[in-house]
């Protein structure tokens, strides 16, 4: 993650820097119907906010950048004063956003007494919220943390901004697509698309990055999985039955199993966990057993000539959805 603390000074200061980059992000996040951007100069006054996105019908919205390292009282009478100033000299404010380099926290001071600071910012928004009431206006308040100022800068189109205030490169898709437009120029005529090998390696890229390769591989197992599921083997064709909580059991096993597909996120960024998927795996594969037992029975009974087709059916539907276990993730 950025460390906003290490922010390129440039000839003004950190705080200076940190408050244009708010200001060149905010620009590039431009609300349904703003129809001019404006840059406040802070020497003279800032009215509270450092931009304003102007509205077709007259509606501001707001941006307020502290470069703060840590949220105290100071810090807090701050962001009033501006909150204050804002109301004041713009009435047609309807959103305003406060942009901090540090994340809030819930962690109590003195032995879990006190206010968090996500329970400062929320009791600072009732205050603001009751000031713009009383001025005959309603306002939306809105946190920008280091963590959402993160997420914006990770994006494609804002990599070129880490670089330029952090100096530090982010290799996106936009950064492979040119390296590799670069190597294919230096190629030429010696580069040919259908003469691509696959190679485990390429497998482990794609994997890394969650690319469309691996995310659609993922995507068979659960179709598979899905396809194959438990509750559409029916039993009730043959003698021999599993129990109404044998099959309960492996109803609930399987449905566990498919929820576990939101585990693979396709943010790069994202743990997968699939130390829960294996899990869910290995319970459903245990509730298959009791259903198994009941087939063998099936097979050796009195009618077993006389069901071999059902019992067949059943053998197949339950091997595929072992098969689909084997498979999967």
């Amino acid at each position: 993650m950025l460390d906003f603390q290490k922010i390129n000074a440039f000839e003004k200061g950190q705080r200076e820097s940190f408050e244009e980059l708010v200001c060149v992000l905010a620009k590039r996040q431009r609300p349904t119907g703003a129809i001019e951007f404006q840059r406040v100069e802070g020497a003279g006054g800032d009215g509270g906010v450092e931009a304003l996105w102007l509205f077709e019908d007259g509606a501001k919205t707001g941006y307020q950048a502290k470069f703060f390292s840590s949220l105290g009282s100071s810090q807090w009478s701050q962001i009033d004063e501006s909150v204050k100033r804002a109301l004041e000299v713009h009435p047609e404010l309807r959103r305003y956003v406060v942009a901090l380099p540090i994340n809030l926290t819930h962690k109590k001071w003195f032995f879990g007494f006190g206010k968090s600071a996500w329970e400062k910012w929320q009791a600072s928004v009732a205050k603001w919220n009751s000031w713009a009431t009383a001025k005959g206006l309603e306002v939306v308040f809105e946190p920008w943390t280091a963590s959402d100022l993160h997420e914006l800068l990770l994006r494609d189109e804002n990599h070129g901004l880490v670089q330029h205030w952090f100096g530090e490169q982010i290799l996106g898709v936009g950064w492979f697509n040119k390296a590799f437009n670069t190597t294919k120029s230096l190629l030429d005529d010696r580069y040919s698309p259908s003469e691509h090998v696959s190679t485990s390696l390429e497998k482990l890229f794609d994997a890394l990055v969650r690319g469309p390769s691996t995310m659609a591989e993922v995507r068979d197992c659960y179709q598979e999985l899905s396809k194959s599921r438990f509750p559409s083997i029916d039993y009730k064709k043959i003698a021999h039955q599993p129990s109404q909580q044998e099959l309960k059991n492996a109803e609930l096993a399987w449905s566990n199993v498919m929820a576990t597909e939101t585990s693979f996120s396709t943010n790069y960024w994202d743990e997968w966990h699939t130390a829960k998927v294996l899990e869910a795996l290995d319970v459903y594969r245990e509730a298959l057993r009791p259903l198994q037992a009941v087939l063998a029975n099936a097979r050796h009974a009195d009618d077993a000539d006389d069901k071999r087709k059902d019992i067949s059916e059943i053998e197949t539907a339950l091997s595929e959805a072992l098969g689909a276990i084997v498979h999967a993730p």
